[in-house]
């Protein structure tokens, strides 16, 4: 297997070719772009220079084609207040407000919705679509909703972020668009299937990628540690440079100890994982010193409702694991369930924790973020697709993108005090799906 053939060798058995078929013209806005090229996108008729380079720069084996020519679909992007699109046919207009976040959720829904319409998995949306929304900002709407702005959040802050994968250096990519000083910490190299989602170059392969990331944001605000965090690590750099907030990404086991030093700091921290092909994925926002539940509270008590379970076929598995021993497959699979994945799937667990992160970070918190930390529902569990099993959309998720919440409300097996903060937790299995129109109720208790 060459070095092409291993680059593409984990989006091959999920994707197939993809979108190599179409051809797709993006002007204005390079992000969509660089989503769909992840999905095997090609062909992009008279792609401006900033777009050639972004898309060369971080698919270097991929064989692009700029030559202008037939489209399938037109996506035009221009600034603005509101984070819309507005959909005619399969020509796309966005509107991308200056606020990082805010513009992202625009660009991966886009991205999502339109890539499944070209592959007939779903029907081209029609008029305009609002994303984000001061009550949610997950929600997508028909009409321009009150936003909220992740603007300032981190003026003066100190973030942490442990894991720089595909959901981690997302969230650095992010970060970097603020005034937020970052210590990264990671002991991987940059591999030869990265790029394909994470924000790394293929240029970068065999560099450290906390080295890369540091490099590219900026050695004065970037303090790059090229080592596997544990426990006795973590304790070390919470007494010599305490951070304001804390990202868990490396979506493994070891987020469980790590989250209980970072509660015993009272160190504010989110923690995230994708499930499965990163169908379906878990936030968890944790604030010590608001009394929310920790992470120990949630992880593996949480009644989700129906799940969803896909199986990994022998095909994936060669594809990904390469045949090791069967014992250090066994590992992998546990530490790597996201895999294969597109940017789009995983860019969205990058989207949905770094909302929670900027809440952790501002000194006045959103209206959605109160109402979540009052209700101690700050599990937050996102899907990139529709599942219904047994009559009921797994993890309560009725439209792709969608995000709800859990709580104390939502605990299963039976009572027990938890062993990190000690809180006494009953067990309620309390889990009932309101019957409403409203999409972003489910599992929610929204007021307005």
């Amino acid at each position: 297997m060459n070095e092409r053939e291993r680059y593409f060798a984990r989006v091959a058995p999920l994707l197939g070719e993809g979108l190599s078929r179409f051809r797709v013209r993006c002007i204005g806005d390079t992000h969509v772009a660089e989503l769909l090229a992840s999905c095997r996108l090609r062909s992009f008729p008279g792609a401006s220079a900033p777009l050639r380079e972004a898309l060369t720069w971080r698919n270097g084996f991929e064989r692009f084609d700029f030559a202008d020519g037939h489209t399938d679909a037109t996506l035009i992007a221009e600034a603005g207040e509101h984070a819309c699109a507005r959909w005619d046919g399969a020509i796309v207009h966005l509107t991308l407000p200056r606020d990082a976040v805010r513009a992202r959720f625009v660009t991966n829904a886009v991205a999502r919705e339109l890539r499944d319409a070209l592959l007939g998995r779903a029907a081209f949306p029609s008029g305009v679509r609002h994303y984000g929304d001061a009550r949610w900002p997950f929600a997508v709407a028909a009409e321009a909703p009150a936003q909220a702005s992740f603007a300032h959040a981190f003026a003066g802050q100190h973030v942490l972020v442990v894991g720089a994968g595909s959901v981690g250096s997302e969230i650095a990519r992010l970060l970097a668009a603020t005034a937020a000083r970052l210590t990264i910490v990671d002991a991987a190299a940059v591999s030869v299937f990265n790029p394909q989602r994470q924000w790394f170059s293929t240029e970068e392969i065999g560099r450290a990628k906390v080295t890369a990331l540091r490099d590219r944001i900026g050695a004065e605000r970037v303090r790059a540690v090229p080592i596997a965090a544990d426990a006795t690590f973590l304790d070390g750099l919470l007494r010599s440079d305490r951070p304001d907030v804390c990202v868990l990404a490396t979506g493994t086991h070891h987020h469980q100890a790590l989250a209980r030093v970072l509660s015993w700091h009272g160190v504010p921290h989110v923690a995230c994982c994708a499930y499965p092909q990163a169908r379906f994925f878990e936030v968890l926002a944790v604030d010590p010193a608001g009394g929310t539940p920790c992470y120990d509270c949630f992880r593996g008590h949480i009644h989700r409702g129906v799940q969803s379970r896909p199986a990994l076929s022998d095909e994936v598995s060669q594809f990904l694991y390469m045949e090791p021993d069967q014992a250090k497959r066994d590992a992998t699979y546990v530490d790597l369930v996201a895999e294969p994945a597109s940017a789009i799937e995983t860019g969205r667990v990058a989207d949905v924790a770094m909302a929670c992160v900027t809440e952790l970070a501002r000194k006045q918190r959103g209206a959605w973020f109160l109402r979540a930390l009052a209700d101690q529902t700050t599990c937050f569990i996102g899907g990139n697709t529709v599942d219904v099993r047994d009559g009921a959309p797994a993890y309560g998720i009725s439209r792709p993108g969608q995000v709800v919440r859990l709580g104390l409300d939502d605990l299963a097996g039976s009572d027990r005090a938890c062993e990190t903060c000690g809180r006494t937790l009953v067990a309620a299995h309390a889990l009932q799906l309101p019957a409403t129109p409203d999409e972003d109720a489910a599992l929610l208790r929204i007021t307005t």
